[in-house]
């Protein structure tokens, strides 16, 4: 009681925060010769914001693991909706090769890939990071 801040420290919440969002596959599931890069088709995708305006412009990033062979497309804006229609177009262009060349792609839990996970049905697999955990 004689320290200054003994009354006024406040003890950490001992709550464990449960994921809201759960959009597909978790990391986990993912098969683990994916990590060692031996075998082409395995991506990694993302995007890049310019504005806090989610009707700006964005930019989709693919990046696949072994290669790290990067493709970037301009998207019409920071949505699900605008991420799923370019990821659908570029899984279009590659028509029947598409499932060799896309076998696996791991997104974070942002809500711009809240539908990607509607990919699955044409021989994708959509895998999800780790909720709040930036690596």
């Amino acid at each position: 009681m004689d320290l200054p801040e003994k009354t006024g420290r406040k003890k950490k919440s001992t709550i464990v925060r449960k994921n809201k969002r759960v959009f597909g596959n978790s990391i986990e599931e993912r098969p683990k010769e994916i990590e060692k890069r031996n075998e082409f088709g395995h991506w990694e995708i993302d995007t890049v914001v310019g504005t806090k305006d989610e009707s700006e412009p964005s930019v989709l990033t693919i990046v696949e693991r072994q290669t790290r062979m990067s493709l970037w497309f301009k998207i019409k804006a920071h949505t699900s909706e605008a991420v799923t229609e370019a990821l659908n177009k570029l899984v279009q262009s590659f028509a029947d090769k598409a499932a060799l060349i896309f076998k696996t792609i791991k997104g974070d839990n942002g809500s711009e890939f809240a539908q990607i996970a509607e990919l699955e049905g044409k021989g994708l697999q959509i895998y999800f990071t780790y909720p709040y955990s930036s690596w």
